[in-house]
C-alpha cells in the first residue's frame, strides 16, 4: 500500500511496465492557482491570480494576490483564506509497478513525466539517478535563461528575467516478494 500526500507544486510520477506498455503515471497535480478548482477557490476567498508587472509587461508565472499588497505570502495567505491542507492519494501496488518519481517544479518545468522516467529507466548506477536528474535539469534551466537573456528585454533586474527553481528529486524503487518467496519468509519464523 502506498500513501502520498501533496501539498505545493511538487508531484509522484509512478512508473508502472506491463507487457504491452510503459506508463507514467501522475499521482496527483500542483496546486498552482491556474488549476481550475484552486483558482475557483482563491477568487472566492478575495484572492487575485496575477503575473508581475515590470515596465507594462506581465513578466514570471501566475501568483495570488491578496489585495494589491503584491505576490502573497505567508502572512498576506491568512487574509484571504489559503489553505494547507494537503491531498491524499492512497493506492495499492503491483508488481508492475517499477518505481516513483518525487519532483519539485524545478524537475517537471524542465521535463514531462515520460522524460524523467525514461531517464531513470537508462540510467547506471541507479544510486546516482536522482542527482543526475537534477543536473540535467539545472542544465535545461540554465539554457533556458540563456535564450531568455539573448532574446527578452523585459526588465533590468535578474530576477525578473533570470532565475532558478529548486530543483528536488527522490527515486523509490519497488522491490516485491513474489509469493513463494513470502511463504517461505513466513515458514521460517515458526
Amino acid at each position: 500500500m502506498c500513501y502520498i500526500d501533496n501539498l505545493g507544486d511538487s508531484r509522484a510520477v509512478l512508473f508502472r511496465q506491463t507487457a504491452k506498455e510503459k506508463l507514467a503515471i501522475e499521482l496527483f497535480y500542483d496546486h498552482k492557482p491556474t488549476r481550475r478548482d484552486e483558482k475557483e477557490r482563491i477568487i472566492r476567498c478575495g484572492g487575485k491570480i496575477e503575473r508581475l508587472i515590470h515596465d507594462g509587461q506581465p513578466v514570471g508565472p501566475y501568483r495570488i494576490w491578496a489585495d494589491d499588497e503584491g505576490p502573497v505570502g505567508d502572512l498576506q495567505s491568512k487574509k484571504i483564506d489559503l489553505i494547507s491542507e494537503p491531498e491524499v492519494q492512497h493506492i495499492e501496488l503491483t508488481k508492475q509497478d517499477k518505481f516513483m518519481i518525487i519532483g519539485s517544479d524545478g524537475v517537471w518545468d524542465v521535463m514531462s513525466k515520460a522524460e524523467v522516467c525514461g531517464f531513470v529507466l537508462k540510467h547506471e548506477p541507479k544510486e546516482s539517478v536522482a542527482e543526475a536528474i537534477v543536473a540535467e535539469c539545472r542544465s535545461r534551466g540554465d539554457e533556458m535563461n540563456k535564450q531568455k537573456k539573448t532574446n527578452s528585454k523585459i526588465g533590468d533586474s535578474p530576477y525578473l528575467k533570470f532565475g532558478c527553481d529548486d530543483i528536488t528529486a527522490v527515486i523509490a524503487y519497488f522491490t516485491f516478494i513474489d509469493e513463494l518467496e513470502d511463504n517461505y519468509f513466513q515458514q521460517q519464523r515458526y
